[in-house]
């Protein structure tokens, strides 16, 4: 962004700056995980920050940003163990993980710019208690993210509802947000080239409190993602802080690093990939449910196991032939097994089902799903195509480009992403779930990522903090079921 905001004399407006040109600097192939919260205060509270501190192990964001993050009465500047701090002091600071490149940008009292990677991005704190104040520092966001010098992610307390139906007082919609507001709201989203990806789906609610005994819930805490950039992120909102340490949601968001893929004929549409195509017939077990017959049968308690996304069903027979007792899902009519499984399961798998799904949010509505059916102490084997092999057979078998992976047959309309370890674990932690273990290379073949995956800890028992029923008058969306 060739303007910043920067802090001048007395007022925090916004000032100008300078961006790196495109060329300058090393370019880091992948994706940064982003997580913004609001912590109340609490880094250096001796009973939250502990809680705080096993929440970031499980998280592990490559970049953090806090809003509020102790007293403005501290003595001290708390650290954050394996982080350093890249702007801010006791409110508002950004930090990024030990071994990420990051630098600050400019900074103001309720705004600050960090470039991590190549990508820009601001961490934002409005006025809570103003909101003529908070239409104005819109308004200053707008004028600083210009064509050519835009934020790649923006997020924040931004201390208001956009929506209506985000803010809800008892039984009935809010009027804490005012109208000039929204429009300034609005006017950054249109004139910023920005989306407010967290408004999509099912309604949430990151900050909740009682007032004059009722109820009031506002989605506040939002993530806006550059246009080009959002249709390749993933994002989603963890509620668990606020049953642990903050009356907040935290906001997560995993955005690619690098130039992205754009489809080489105008009529492609990523949309219409089948993923049932590329299922695979098989005489054997794959060397996977091999290895979890082996590996995991301990954990597989009653022997039972689920093949998420089986296709044909080679391994759910092979697992029932090892006296396991196997079930076998598939969302696509054309297999038999189409029917969703009842209960949960101990041990599941997800195997070459991600890396053919063409919409990094359909990818984590499909982990969404499969995690819905873990015990709270199971563990989900996720493995895809890994980048390298999916990059190698698209250059030697001439795939053509498309959203962001390939087609392996335009004819078929069957689709193919290679994904890493560290976007699989992105995708993972968006889903409520963190690395139980990685696998040792010997595990699996060639060409292949892997994770093992269980709940995070305060995941288990599946808290519903976050979602209300809608307010009368609100109507709400939900996401589409069909995932391959």
């Amino acid at each position: 962004m060739g303007r910043h905001l920067a802090r001048t004399a007395h007022s925090g407006r916004v000032g100008r700056g300078r961006r790196r040109q495109p060329g300058q600097g090393a370019m880091t192939p992948g994706h940064l995980l982003v997580a913004g919260l609001n912590l109340r205060k609490g880094l250096a509270n001796a009973t939250r920050r502990p809680r705080f501190l096993r929440w970031l192990i499980e998280v592990s964001p490559d970049i953090l940003l806090i809003q509020e993050t102790q007293s403005a009465q501290a003595a001290n500047q708390a650290v954050i163990p394996g982080y350093r701090r890249i702007a801010g002091d006791l409110s508002l600071t950004s930090w990024a993980r030990d071994g990420v490149a990051a630098r600050p940008v400019g900074a103001a009292r309720w705004y600050q710019t960090l470039e991590a990677h190549g990508r820009l991005i601001g961490n934002v704190h409005l006025s809570p208690s103003s909101g003529r104040e908070r239409a104005d520092q819109l308004s200053q966001l707008l004028e600083a993210n210009k064509p050519g010098q835009e934020l790649d992610l923006l997020a924040g307390d931004f201390n208001l509802a956009p929506r209506r139906q985000d803010g809800i007082f008892g039984d009935r919609l809010s009027t804490f947000t005012s109208g000039a507001e929204r429009s300034a709201f609005r006017a950054l989203l249109d004139g910023g080239g920005l989306v407010d990806v967290l408004a999509e789906g099912e309604q949430e609610f990151t900050f909740e409190r009682q007032l004059r005994s009722q109820t009031s819930s506002f989605r506040c805490d939002l993530a806006l993602l550059r246009q080009g950039i959002a249709e390749r992120s993933v994002a989603a909102y963890d509620h668990s802080p606020r049953s642990s340490f903050s009356d907040h949601s935290a906001v997560l968001v995993s955005i690619p690093v690098g130039a992205g893929r754009v489809p080489a004929r105008p009529e492609d549409d990523p949309a219409t990939a089948v993923p049932a195509h590329t299922a695979m017939r098989r005489s054997t077990a794959s060397p996977w449910a091999q290895w979890v017959a082996t590996a995991l049968a301990p954990k597989a308690a009653g022997g039972r196991v689920l093949d998420f996304g089986c296709g044909h069903g080679r391994d759910v027979r092979f697992y029932n032939e090892s006296g396991f007792h196997a079930v076998g899902y598939d969302t696509d009519p054309m297999f038999a097994a189409a029917l969703p499984p009842e209960g949960t399961f101990p041990v599941i798998t997800m195997l070459f089902v991600l890396n053919t799904i063409a919409s990094p949010k359909q990818r984590l509505a499909a982990l969404r799903q499969a995690t819905a059916h873990l015990d709270d102490d199971g563990v989900l084997l996720v493995a895809t195509r890994s980048p390298q092999e999916v990059e190698r057979q698209a250059s030697t078998r001439s795939w053509d480009a498309v959203g962001d992976g390939y087609w392996s047959s335009r004819a078929r309309r069957t689709f193919q992403r290679g994904i890493g370890t560290e976007e699989l674990r992105h995708l993972g932690v968006c889903g409520g779930l963190t690395v139980s273990a990685q696998l040792p290379k010997r595990s699996w073949p060639v060409g292949a990522s892997a994770l093992l995956f269980r709940l995070r800890d305060a995941q288990r028992g599946r808290p519903t903090a976050g979602r209300r029923p809608a307010a009368t008058g609100v109507l709400t969306t939900s996401m589409a079921d069909t995932l391959f």
